[in-house]
């Protein structure tokens, strides 16, 4: 490493002789703390690896086509020409129009749903709930990860 991209010193030019013992307890004090906020983060950021990892074994276990449109099921009545009440069920999801509308869309499904209909729509919540958790936790990895490269520089440090 050459002198131009060498990290600064952050503790400039410090002459050690003066230093009084109260402040050198403070700064040992600061410096503890500092460390061990530096292993908490480092810690945080292996627990979210871990956490990411499981979902994405997870989201790969689910095996349905997902289209990204949520989707589930309503028992409706309707009126027939002689005004009695029936019960149906309906597949209900929202549809995004071509110019960013979105809309309630109904698939009639009968008196009964059959069991895989049943688990894709299940399963089709799962996976949304899995993608929205494992984004969060992306969000969060890759700003606690920022966070430790500016660590890093201040510090001078290249491998943590």
């Amino acid at each position: 490493m050459t002198e131009q991209n060498k990290a600064p010193n952050p503790l400039g030019n410090i002459n050690v002789e003066n230093i009084e013992e109260k402040e050198l307890a403070d700064v040992l004090q600061l410096a503890g703390k500092a460390y061990n906020g530096i292993i908490n983060l480092v810690n945080r950021i292996k627990e979210l690896e871990k956490r990411i990892n499981e979902i994405a074994k997870e989201i790969a276990e689910i095996k349905i086509h997902y289209d990204g449109k949520p989707a589930w099921i309503e028992f409706k009545w309707v009126y027939n020409k002689l005004k009695k009440k029936y019960y149906y069920y309906y597949l209900r999801y929202i549809d995004e129009l071509p110019d960013g509308r979105r809309i309630k869309r109904s698939r009639y499904l009968g008196k009964a749903v059959d069991k895989e209909l049943r688990e894709a729509i299940e399963n089709n919540r799962r996976l949304r709930r899995l993608l929205k958790l494992q984004r969060m936790y992306l969000e969060e990895y890759e700003r606690l990860q920022k966070r430790l490269e500016k660590i890093k520089r201040w510090l001078g440090i290249f491998e943590l």
